[in-house]
């Protein structure tokens, strides 16, 4: 099972070009869950399933997330977080939907944090109703977004403290795995100058991790086409993982 995650940058600076190189480097990943973030405009996640088989989608237009799937979708869910950054003007929040695989039944959830700096308790908090949402869910979870903070920070740490195992930490213990990275142009429009660091993620729960093996998770849409356009001002993480999972007895189908 291939499953990704970006930031799509919406449809901020050359989103046309932009768009059409992810989308043409998204069918060579051949993705079976992808999520997105900053896709405040629906018609972008259109373009997905017109360009893919991830037909099946939840989209929240209000908070910018998306997920898009080949797998159908049973129920679904886009909470708005109850902490608001006073730095901030918008919602910020979740997008839960239930799967079927093979007959089974997983979780895939994106989120969004808060991204200034100086929002750092604003983060711990949404991260923490994030957590207490997903707590109720008895499916195997995968959790994915823009956490806008680090593997090291209070946030993450709270992250993988409740139970979610970091897939490019599992197959990159020592590589930094930039998915913010000034080298990228599109950052220097950005009227905030942040260190290159990894702030985009891929989770699985503890239920799933027991139960499956991480294949390869690699940091993707780092490099520019021929006309030096990058997809996003965000690099991407993809990940593929065993698909036993889903039909292992082991898995409990939801009730």
């Amino acid at each position: 099972m291939k499953i990704g995650t970006l930031n799509s940058w919406g449809t901020s600076g050359p989103y046309l070009d932009r768009w059409n190189y992810f989308l043409e480097e998204l069918d060579r990943l051949s993705p079976d869950i992808l999520f997105l973030q900053e896709v405040f405009d629906p018609l972008l996640v259109e373009r997905v399933a017109r360009a893919t088989n991830l037909t099946h989608q939840v989209v929240a237009p209000e908070t910018g997330l998306a997920i898009a799937t080949r797998f159908p979708v049973l129920l679904h869910d886009t909470p708005i977080f109850q902490t608001i950054s006073a730095r901030e003007d918008y919602n910020r929040g979740m997008a839960l939907a239930t799967l079927e695989i093979n007959s089974w039944r997983i979780t895939a959830a994106n989120t969004h944090l808060s991204w200034k700096p100086e929002d750092d308790t604003t983060r711990m908090k949404q991260a923490n109703e994030l957590i207490e949402r997903l707590r109720v869910v008895e499916n195997p979870i995968l959790l994915a977004g823009d956490f806008n903070d680090v593997p090291d920070s209070a946030t993450l740490k709270l992250v993988q403290a409740s139970g979610y195992h970091d897939l490019f930490a599992t197959c990159h213990s020592k590589e930094p795995g930039y998915t913010w990275d000034n080298r990228n142009p599109f950052v220097e429009s950005h009227h905030v100058e942040l260190p290159d660091r990894r702030i985009d993620f891929l989770f699985l729960d503890q239920k799933w991790w027991e139960q499956t093996k991480v294949i390869r998770c690699n940091v993707h849409f780092n490099q520019p086409n021929a006309a030096g356009i990058y997809p996003s001002d965000h690099y991407g993480v993809f990940a593929e993982i065993s698909d036993e999972t889903a039909s292992s007895s082991s898995v409990e189908r939801e009730r």
